[in-house]
């Protein structure tokens, strides 16, 4: 007879169908496991998953086609197609029964490829990239021969997953476990390691400039294409400096301010162009100023804060690049310096920062239609020397120092105006920079626990939350 097992894919957001976690939860293997005779386990699994269609939840019929490759792209096809016609989904949720066969479930990596189409088999969709399968659905053949026995009805010398180290009657824990793609992921580092620097964006690619490397402060200019993990060196900016900010607008970058050393914190506004990879000087600051944070809305660039020793600072100005002019606008309501901006519906958001003697977790915005600042309730964690950027209607809060160098990321929604806690980065750090690319963010450089300058890039995808699950083999 055939025993009924079902393996939960959570499918979180996408376009159509993005990002897979593979759960092979405790529960399910358990209660869902109906032996009435012995017999090897199948290896049929249940496929469960969230369809959006141009970003809209589906609902009807659609047509699914399943196959396995041994590779991430091309490579050889394993098994497959399974098509799956007139699928019924239903507020975007659909389940279908799929089966392999054990002999494509060795051990070694395999990638599912799912290609999906109107009921009609209209506008059909590979869906890219694959999806890997992790060694999670493993656990639905026996690693050695054996008959059904008790506990449930799960064979001795099978393996289920559970999201505690405490075994069930009849189990011993491994010791070992799985794990769902990680949130973040090592990408490649910069060529050069620095810290307190700025970056901006450009036609899809990252532009990582200035900070402080090797006892100097840098011009270095180096460009970060995420589409194929690579570097590039660009023409460096007249002025080395850290602790500078970046805005781009209209294909165009403009680092703004900074430290040269010496007490000596800069008024410079410099333009890049990317196309011709050259530098130009604009318009300086009213404010000569360091430690700043800079936002765009409406192709206009808005300077926020700073230091000048000895003070913090609340200034705000805005810059128009079409006219390169200057005009004075509303203070913050704190003084900081070493604070974040990002935007978020043409209203900046500023958070933490230092003020005399302190280090801030305030919260409080700016939309530059209306004449004054608005305070919200603080962030979890005061911190400064953050980094803050906008994703999916949500602003991340990353990095940072409290005293000690964090790897933290807060999430802020708008819509509630509350709080969550994201996955923590691979590497805690301060000085550091962000920016968002294809609805991932990446984070460059900075200083670690121990003060060492970085050169590390890290990639978040919001969509590839981690979770462990760990492995119980039956008695």
């Amino acid at each position: 007879m055939k025993t009924t097992k079902m393996l939960t894919i959570l499918v979180l957001r996408s376009e159509l169908l993005r990002r897979v976690a593979l759960v092979l939860t405790l529960g399910l293997i358990l209660c869902q496991a109906e032996v009435s005779e012995a017999g090897p386990m199948g290896t049929a699994f249940t496929y469960q998953g969230h369809l959006y269609d141009n970003n809209d939840v589906a609902d009807g019929e659609y047509d699914l086609k399943f196959t396995l490759y041994d590779a991430n792209e091309g490579g050889s096809q394993l098994a497959g197609p399974i098509e799956v016609n007139d699928c019924n989904v239903i507020d975007g949720y659909f389940a279908v029964e799929l089966d392999f066969g054990s002999s494509v479930f060795d051990g070694n990596a395999v990638w599912l490829e799912t290609t999906v189409a109107h009921g009609d088999g209209s506008n059909p969709c590979t869906l890219s990239p694959r999806q890997e399968v992790t060694p999670t659905p493993y656990a639905i053949y026996a690693k050695t021969a054996g008959g059904i026995s008790g506990g449930g009805g799960v064979a001795s010398g099978f393996y289920i997953l559970g999201d505690s180290k405490i075994s069930p009657p009849g189990y011993t824990y491994t010791g070992n476990y799985v794990r769902t793609q990680a949130a973040w992921s090592e990408k490649t580092p910069m060529p050069t390691a620095r810290g307190s620097l700025t970056a901006a964006v450009v036609n899809g690619r990252i532009y990582a400039i200035g900070g402080y490397s090797e006892a100097e402060y840098t011009a270095v200019n180096e460009e970060y294409d995420p589409a194929t993990n690579t570097w590039a060196i660009k023409a460096p900016m007249p002025t080395a400096r850290s602790s500078l900010a970046a805005a781009g607008v209209n294909g165009k970058i403009y680092a703004i301010g900074g430290y040269e050393g010496f007490g000596s914190h800069l008024d410079k506004n410099e333009e890049y162009d990317p196309v011709t990879n050259t530098w130009a000087i604009k318009a300086p600051m009213p404010t000569a100023r360091s430690f700043l944070a800079a936002a765009v809305v409406s192709n206009k660039i808005y300077a926020i804060g700073g230091y000048v020793q000895p003070s913090y600072l609340s200034t705000n100005e805005e810059y128009n690049p079409a006219t390169n002019t200057w005009a004075t606008m509303a203070d913050m309501t704190s003084a900081r310096r070493s604070h974040a901006a990002a935007v978020l519906n043409n209203v900046i958001h500023v958070f933490g920062g230092q003020s005399p003697g302190r280090i801030l977790a305030k919260h409080e915005s700016y939309a530059p239609s209306s004449p004054s600042w608005f305070v919200y309730d603080d962030m979890p964690t005061p911190r400064y020397q953050l980094a803050a950027v906008e994703l999916d209607n949500k602003i991340y809060v990353i990095g940072g120092s409290d005293g000690f160098k964090l790897a933290r990321n807060e999430v802020y929604h708008s819509f509630t105006h509350s709080w969550s806690t994201g996955p923590d980065m691979l590497t805690a750090r301060n000085g550091l920079a962000a920016a968002v690319v294809n609805g991932k963010i990446y984070v460059f450089g900075g200083y670690n626990q121990a003060s060492l300058i970085l050169s590390n890039t890290e990639e978040f995808d919001p969509d590839a939350q981690e979770q462990i699950y760990h492995i119980h083999r039956k008695d």
